[in-house]
């Protein structure tokens, strides 16, 4: 017979009023809420128990209760997470964000509750809108005051037994449960460790055993914008419920303007740098292509030799393995250096394999990251498939996660096929099968996701998969492969690597159709056959050729749009970017070139008793006069001699470029020749460096090709093109 700790009349209310089918309440308190990203071989649904959610004391209620015993506000909070979970839909992240929503609106209960309000009927406007300044200056701690509930309850522990101190972990952080259990509050997990150090130095101060620490205390910070709008809107909810269980009014109907308002101005995602980029990308291809197989081979041979039971201890097997690893070239530290493998360095190994593939594909094709590395929803074995063998051209699946939320083919190249190989055969080693004869499109299987990976134990491959996630953080699964071998450190985030593509394609380096098109047609740079496909003509006579052959390219019309249209709003902020920096170089008096560079100095000198610059410092005057040239069209069009800051305004312009007959500029037409005499293109010591590197690649690219052939003529061209603009920048620099 069930234990039914949920009351009669919740059961009954439940069965009257029933909840959205992606999500039920069980009578033993328990919500199971259906993942659709759970793979064949998991349980479909996701479970939280109910039962431990608590309601602290406060002046009515003496003693802490659970939030089940409270009909009112538990039919409250479990109708306004399913009206959301009604209202949204399905994605591979809905399970994670009803669980958020669920928390949010949990500890929402218990700020009411500490302020004597048990029916959303009975709360009063003042206390709704005084959240809001809670959450953006010191978040639910500051909301909860959660810091003063602490403090009272150390102020009368005597029990070193307490869950709060004699956690498995407790030298590192504090119990989720035991933490609850001594103040009767819902925040868990990180936020908790907010408050290691006041509960460490408590158990000095009693003489328990405790960790030195010497850090400063943690601060308390508010949320950011992005956090407040999700909280504000999951609160919003709650006027959604049935009639009986809902806030009378919309809480927070301008929930987004509200935190702008209460927050600093939205962030950016942030980018990774120039330096920072290169370095990655370039130890990432390195490792794969110099040490890829010979990490896969280390990898097989670990395995036999560790789950072979054939007497030797673990020492002799590591030894074994290490004679193994120095013999087929195997080096383990960055200096090159042979030393012997422990279980740490064949895991470590692993991860940063894992960690390469990741970077060549996050970088190459511009992907969000979990699709790639989703547990379900990621690359799988067979999804990259050979599309032109003779020009290495290869069609790999990924899933679009926003939109379409489905697979879609895209074109990649032989990094991005190399790396997927890799990957395949190291999940075709953890399956005990034939890898080494193993090609690209040989074995398909959806459910086989590349990015699951076996640890290593002292018996050879533990059983169960680990998932990989692309974390840079210290213990991140990264940050291995970005200490040892890039020696400095980086945070990430999920989109950084996909505005990182565009920071590449804005400096003209990589793009996957453009670069073999303007080949093909010779143009000498990329904006020009940018004109060829993108003309009303060229696009009505594809419309018309889609339906003479009756091609069936609408979604995938869609698809590419959308795909473009967010790669443009990337390309949108990397080219800011590089506008500050061009004006943070001029304004510094750094050795830049062109005449832009002195009109910019002359406008920020007129500037400087302007009353918009009163009252800011420098970076704030720097920033603001961004801002007004931004105003007025300047933004930079990177080409391969130099950077143009002639602007789009068409209004008649000093640029080598402008046509009077259309009054119009016509950067199609750039060259290093065109270019070298205009006062709008920039150049910094930096790129003039980039360029005589180009050349050199250029002069040796020449040597490989007939004289007398057409290509060969056009690259000479190009080749002496390109000296003359380093010429000509040497020169205005040393005039400088």
């Amino acid at each position: 017979m069930i234990n039914k700790s949920l009351s009669d009349a919740i059961l009954l209310q439940l069965k009257k009023h029933p909840l959205d089918t992606d999500i039920s309440v069980t009578p033993d308190a328990l919500l199971r809420i259906t993942q659709t990203e759970a793979r064949k071989d998991e349980k479909g649904y996701r479970e939280i128990s109910l039962q431990r959610f608590v309601l602290p004391p406060n002046s009515v209620y003496p003693t802490p209760t659970k939030l089940v015993d409270h009909e009112v506000l538990f039919l409250s909070t479990i109708y306004a997470v399913s009206e959301y979970s009604r209202t949204t839909p399905s994605s591979k992240s809905k399970a994670n964000r009803i669980a958020f929503m669920l928390t949010t609106i949990i500890k929402f209960m218990e700020y009411i509750w500490l302020n004597d309000t048990f029916n959303l009927k009975e709360l009063s406007t003042h206390l709704l809108k005084k959240l809001p300044s809670h959450l953006a200056n010191g978040g639910w701690h500051k909301a909860l005051n959660i810091s003063e509930r602490l403090s009272n309850f150390l102020a009368t522990a005597n029990d070193y037994k307490h869950p709060i101190f004699t956690s498995t972990n407790s030298k590192k952080s504090i119990s989720s449960a035991g933490f609850q259990l001594a103040i009767s509050t819902n925040i868990t997990g990180k936020e908790i460790f907010l408050y290691f150090e006041q509960v460490q130095k408590f158990k000095a101060t009693k003489g328990w055993p405790s960790v030195a620490k010497n850090q400063n205390d943690t601060l308390i910070s508010g949320m950011n914008y992005s956090s407040l709008r999700h909280t504000l809107e999951a609160l919003n909810y709650l006027y959604r419920t049935p009639n009986l269980y809902r806030l009378e009014n919309l809480p927070y109907p301008e929930y987004s303007r509200l935190s702008k308002k209460l927050t600093e101005t939205p962030g950016r995602t942030k980018n990774i740098n120039s330096y920072g980029a290169g370095k990655m990308l370039e130890e990432a291809l390195s490792l794969l292509y110099k040490q890829g197989d010979i990490i896969l081979q280390t990898m097989h041979y670990a395995d036999a030799c560790l789950s072979t039971n054939d007497g030797r201890d673990l020492k002799t097997k590591l030894n074994d393995i290490s004679r193994h690893a120095k013999s087929i070239n195997l080096f383990i530290t960055t200096e090159n250096t042979y030393k012997s493998i422990t279980i740490k360095n064949l895991n470590d190994l692993t991860r940063e394999l894992l960690t390469a593939c990741f970077l060549i594909i996050a970088i190459f094709n511009a992907r969000r990251r979990d699709e790639i590395t989703h547990r379900k929803f990621g690359i799988f074995l067979g999804a990259c498939t050979i599309y032109n063998k003779e020009n290495d051209i290869f069609e790999l699946m990924f899933y679009i996660e926003k939109n379409r939320k489905d697979y879609l083919p895209f074109y990649v190249g032989n990094a991005t096929q190399k790396a997927v190989d890799a990957l395949e055969k190291l999940q075709l080693i953890y399956l005990h099968l034939d890898y080494e004869t193993h090609s690209t499109g040989k074995q398909k299987d959806s459910n086989i996701t590349l990015f699951r990976h076996k640890l290593f134990s002292a018996k050879g491959f533990l059983v169960n998969y680990t998932d990989y996630n692309f974390e840079a953080y210290k213990t991140g699964q990264a940050y291995h492969f970005i200490s040892s071998r890039l020696k400095f450190e980086i945070h990430s985030t999920p989109h950084m690597f996909r505005r990182l593509y565009c920071t590449i394609f804005i400096n003209q380096h990589e793009f996957p159709h453009l670069p073999a098109l303007s080949y093909q047609l010779q143009h000498d740079c990329l904006a020009t056959t940018q004109i060829y496909i993108t003309s009303p003509i060229t696009q009505s006579e594809a419309a018309t050729l889609s339906k003479i052959y009756d091609w069936q390219i609408e979604d995938y019309t869609k698809i590419h749009k959308h795909h473009n249209s967010e790669i443009a709003k990337y390309m949108n902020e990397a080219i800011k970017e590089k506008f500050s920096e061009i004006i943070y170089r001029i304004i510094s008096n750094d050795r830049v070139t062109g005449g832009y560079t002195k009109m910019v100095r002359v406008l920020f000198r007129r500037l400087q008793n302007s009353v918009i610059f009163k009252g800011l410092d420098d970076r704030q005057r720097i920033d603001a006069f961004i801002e007004r040239l931004s105003s007025r069209g300047h933004a930079p069009t990177p080409f391969r001699h130099a950077q143009c800051v002639a602007g789009n305004n068409r209004i008649k312009s000093r640029s080598r470029c402008f046509e009077l007959s259309d009054n119009t500029l016509h950067k199609e037409n750039a060259t290093p020749q065109l270019c070298s005499k205009c006062p709008f293109s920039f150049t910094s010591i930096e790129h003039i460096k980039g360029l005589e590197q180009h050349s050199l690649e250029l002069a040796n690219e020449i040597k490989t090709l007939h004289p007398n052939s057409v290509i060969a003529k056009n690259l000479e061209i190009r080749l002496q093109n390109l000296y003359d603009i380093i010429e000509y920048h040497h020169k205005k620099l040393a005039g400088d």
